[in-house]
């Protein structure tokens, strides 16, 4: 989002580690979710939580609870057995949520039935309250060419992440 536009109320303050380096940012949920960006259409960033937060002070914005923090040494050591979907689902997320605001296609928001499937069982995976049926939990049954798919997902969004931070 661009500083010269509406800027909703409440901002998330993100802490994206790439490659051993921070980046803070700020993340917003308004009928689009969305990064804010500066003047050259890239992810507005700041060295430090604090620069970050006296940044939120000048234009006035409310900072919604505690800093979250998304590492990519985390997200790229998936395993088969312990894939966790609530940490994929959201780091996907979060990554489609960077490749909108700064307008790059991103494997993961492709209308295919293979990423749809995926995407899918990670969803149900995550167990939530309000969809799991039978109280019982699912757990995906993941084959190799799905895991290879969630990685060259999670890769093609740090790419998009790498080259659109400021």
């Amino acid at each position: 989002m661009d500083l010269n536009k509406i800027i909703p109320e409440q901002l998330y303050l993100i802490n994206f580690i790439l490659n051993k380096k921070q980046y803070f940012t700020f993340w917003y949920t308004d009928d689009i979710d969305g990064f804010l960006l500066n003047e050259n259409k890239k992810i507005r960033t700041f060295s430090n939580k604090e620069e970050a937060e006296t940044f939120a002070q000048t234009y006035c914005f409310k900072i919604v609870d505690e800093v979250v923090t998304f590492s990519s040494d985390s997200i790229r050591t998936l395993d088969i057995e312990t894939l966790d979907c609530n940490i994929v689902l959201t780091y996907w997320n979060i990554l489609s949520d960077v490749a909108m605001s700064v307008h790059c296609p991103f494997l993961g928001d492709y209308k295919t039935k293979e990423i749809q499937k995926i995407y899918d069982k990670l969803f149900y995976g995550c167990n939530l309250p309000a969809i799991k049926k039978n109280k019982k939990d699912f757990v995906p049954v993941w084959s190799e060419g799905e895991i290879e798919k969630i990685v060259e997902v999670i890769e093609n969004g740090l790419k998009i992440l790498s080259d659109s931070l400021s």
